[in-house]
């Protein structure tokens, strides 16, 4: 499935969700939004939630995160890419990390040759890395994300 067609999913998911927020729920006597029970991240989106999240609720937000499943028959968890670089070969998985709200990714979990590569994130115009990699390694893997050259891999 097209990264596209995934966050326009999220994107009705997100707003699905936030239709609750309309109707406050009642946490410890006090009325709060729902947004304040659960925490969602992730494409397919997945849900954290608070210890003291009202059953009614949890059923609330499954009944909605499962209308959006049941319309995508190949959900991708992750993608999978392939490459060479310095005569070394490459192949791993990208992970779209999403920020609460957001329907485009904020960052990316890199797996390479099986080993953690670390959390790739666009600043600007340049790529960069939550741990120490060479730059051109991390270049490289931004251009394959910024031009879509990866493979969605149904779980």
């Amino acid at each position: 499935m097209e990264l596209s067609k995934q966050a326009a999913s999220h994107t009705s998911v997100l707003h699905e969700l936030k239709k609750l927020d309309e109707h406050p729920v009642l946490l410890n006597g006090q009325p709060v939004k729902a947004n304040t029970c659960y925490r969602i991240s992730g494409n397919p989106p997945q849900v954290l939630y608070n210890t003291n999240c009202p059953d009614e609720l949890k059923e609330q937000i499954e009944a909605i995160l499962l209308k959006y499943r049941s319309r995508e028959s190949g959900v991708a968890y992750f993608y999978t890419v392939a490459f060479e670089h310095d005569s070394v070969f490459y192949n791993g998985r990208l992970t779209p990390v999403f920020k609460k709200g957001h329907d485009l990714p904020s960052s990316w979990h890199v797996v390479l040759n099986e080993v953690f590569f670390g959390y790739l994130h666009k600043n600007g115009e340049h790529w960069e890395a939550s741990e120490q990699r060479p730059h051109e390694l991390i270049e490289k893997i931004g251009t394959l994300i910024d031009r879509k050259e990866y493979a969605p891999h149904a779980v």
